[in-house]
C-alpha cells in the first residue's frame, strides 16, 4: 500500500519515456493484470484489508498519473481472469466485488476489461449435462448484461474491452487446432452480436512464441527442417478474411445458433455459429431488389473430419444447403450483380432493468424505463431474463410484462448443474410503455434472476 504512489509514478515515467523515444504510446492501458484472483492481488487473502477497495484505489492512482503525461490515454481494468459473477457464498458475491470496483473507479477509469476462456469441449451444449460452467451457452451474455445494467443504472457508462479470450486448451494435435479455431469464432460471434458495448476484443492468439515454440497458441511455428510456417490456427484468420461491412438483418435460425450478416459493395457475408448440440443444415435465402440477383455463393468452413482439421472452401449452388457441424462456424459469401441497396434502417436498442440479482422464490418486480417510442415504427420487443441455479431451474416461471402475461417452462433445465443462462420472451409491441413493470414468480427455492434486458427494434426515421 505504501508503494502505490511510487508504482503510479513509475508507470507514468515509463509511458513518458516511450512517448519521448517513439512519439507515441498505446491507446489503451490496463493498470494490473488479472487481479481478481488471489495470487495476483494478495490483499484478497488478508482479512484485515479490503482487497477490492485497495485494488480500486490503486487503479485510480495509476490512471491519474498516466493522464498527467497524456490526457488522451485510455486507462482501465480490472482485466479480470475469472468474471464468474454468479459465484461465491452467498451467490453473486463475485459480482458484488466487481460492482464495488466499478463504483470506486467511476471517476478515473475510461473502460472496464475482462478475460474469457472456455475449457475447450467438443460440444458446449452436451457438456451442460456434465457440469459445464464455461461461457458459450448463455453465461457470457448474462455476465455482459450484468455489467451493462450496472453501468446504465449507476450512470457510469463506459466501453468494455475483452483483452483476452479463447480456450485454455493447448496442444498441437489436429483436434486441438480445430477446437481452438471453433472457440475463437464462437466467442467473436457473440461479441459481434452486441457491437455497441465494445471498443476492442482480442483473441489469445500470438505470432511466433520463441519462448514456447511448440505452443498451440501460436500462428507461426517451425517445422522439422527449422523453417517457419503457419500453424492451423491461421484458419481462424483465413475464415474471417475480408468479412465485414454494414450489418444486415437476418431472421433467427435457432435459439442456440448465432447468425450475423453484412453487406460490402457487391458482397453479402453471412456468418453462422452452431451451438445447438447437433449438425445444422442451412439454405440461405435473400430478398433482393428486382434489379439485382445472386451471381454466386461461396463458403468457408473449418471442420474436423476423419482425424484431420480442414478449411473447406467451395461453391454452394443457389438453392442448395450446407451442413454445419456442432460448434463450427461457417462463412457464406454471396456475390450479387450490383451493390445491394437496403429499404430501411433498423435501430436496435437495449434497456436494462433497474433491479438485478433477485431471488425468484419471493415476489419479484423489475422496472425498465424506455424513452417515448413511436409505436408505429416498432418492429419487435424481446425480453431477456438471466437465470442462475446451482442445480438447474425447474417448474413454470409465471410473468407479466405490464398487462401482458407469459409463462416459461423450465423443466428442460432441471438437471443442468451450474446453470447460468437466459431465456427470451417475445412481447407484443403494443405493451411498451415509458416505464415497464415486469413481475415474476417461480415455485423454486433456489433460482435467482440475475437481470432483465429489453431489446427494442424499430424502423429508423427517414
Amino acid at each position: 500500500i505504501d508503494s502505490f504512489d511510487a508504482a503510479a509514478e513509475l508507470a507514468a515515467a515509463y509511458v513518458a519515456d516511450e512517448i519521448e523515444d517513439s512519439g507515441r504510446t498505446s491507446n489503451y492501458w490496463e493498470v494490473k493484470n488479472e487481479s481478481d484472483i488471489q495470487h495476483e492481488w494478495t490483499y484478497h487473502l488478508l482479512p484485515q484489508f479490503d482487497g477490492w477497495g485497495l485494488l480500486g484505489d490503486f487503479h485510480n492512482q495509476v490512471a491519474r498519473a498516466l493522464k498527467k503525461v497524456d490526457p488522451t490515454i485510455q486507462v482501465g481494468g480490472p482485466a479480470s481472469a475469472w468474471p464468474r459473477m454468479e459465484m461465491g457464498r452467498p451467490a453473486f458475491s463475485v459480482w458484488n466485488n466487481h460492482k464495488q470496483f466499478m463504483d470506486l473507479t467511476k471517476s478515473d477509469l475510461d473502460f472496464y476489461s475482462h478475460h474469457f476462456y472456455d475449457s475447450g469441449v467438443r460440444s458446449s451444449y452436451a457438456a451442460r449435462n456434465e457440469g459445464y460452467d464455461d461461457w458459450l451457452q448463455g453465461r457470457l451474455d448474462c455476465v455482459l448484461d450484468l455489467l451493462c445494467a450496472e453501468m446504465h443504472n449507476s450512470k457510469n457508462l463506459k466501453p468494455l474491452l475483452i483483452t483476452e479470450y479463447g480456450t485454455l486448451l493447448g496442444g498441437t494435435r489436429e483436434i486441438d487446432y480445430w477446437l481452438r479455431v471453433c472457440n475463437y469464432s464462437s466467442f467473436m460471434m457473440q461479441f459481434m452480436e452486441r457491437p455497441a458495448d465494445f471498443s476492442l476484443t482480442v483473441p489469445f492468439l500470438l505470432g511466433y512464441m520463441h519462448w514456447e515454440p511448440d505452443s498451440g497458441f501460436a500462428l507461426v511455428k517451425r517445422n522439422s527442417l527449422g523453417e517457419f510456417e503457419l500453424s492451423k490456427n491461421a484458419y481462424f484468420m483465413d475464415l474471417w478474411e475480408g468479412v465485414g461491412g454494414e450489418y444486415l438483418y437476418l431472421d433467427p435460425i435457432h435459439p442456440r445458433v448465432h447468425s450475423l450478416a453484412w453487406k460490402k459493395e457487391q458482397q453479402i457475408f453471412i456468418a453462422v455459429n452452431n451451438q445447438s448440440g447437433s449438425s445444422l443444415m442451412i439454405r440461405p435465402e435473400l430478398i433482393l431488389p428486382h434489379n439485382n440477383e445472386i451471381q454466386s455463393i461461396r463458403y468457408r468452413l473449418p471442420t474436423y473430419q476423419n482425424g484431420r482439421f480442414l478449411l473447406r472452401r467451395d461453391n454452394l449452388e443457389i438453392g442448395a444447403s450446407l451442413s454445419i457441424g456442432n460448434a463450427e462456424t461457417a462463412i457464406l459469401i454471396v456475390e450479387t450483380m450490383t451493390p445491394t441497396a437496403t429499404s430501411e434502417q433498423i435501430l436496435e436498442t437495449s434497456y436494462y432493468g433497474q433491479e438485478t440479482v433477485l431471488p425468484l422464490w419471493e415476489p419479484t418486480t423489475v422496472r425498465i424505463e424506455t424513452p417515448s417510442q413511436n409505436i408505429s415504427r416498432l418492429q419487435s420487443l424481446t425480453l431477456r431474463l438471466g437465470l442462475e441455479d446451482k442445480n438447474g431451474p425447474s417448474g413454470t416461471l409465471n410473468g407479466r410484462f405490464n398487462r401482458h402475461p407469459f409463462t416459461i417452462d423450465l423443466d428442460a433445465y432441471a438437471s443442468i448443474e451450474n446453470f447460468f443462462e437466459y431465456v427470451d420472451v417475445t412481447i407484443p409491441v403494443s405493451q411498451l410503455g415509458d416505464v415497464n413493470e415486469i413481475t415474476l414468480s417461480l415455485k423454486d427455492d433456489s433460482t435467482i434472476l440475475s437481470h432483465a434486458k429489453l431489446t427494442v427494434r424499430a424502423v429508423a426515421a427517414d
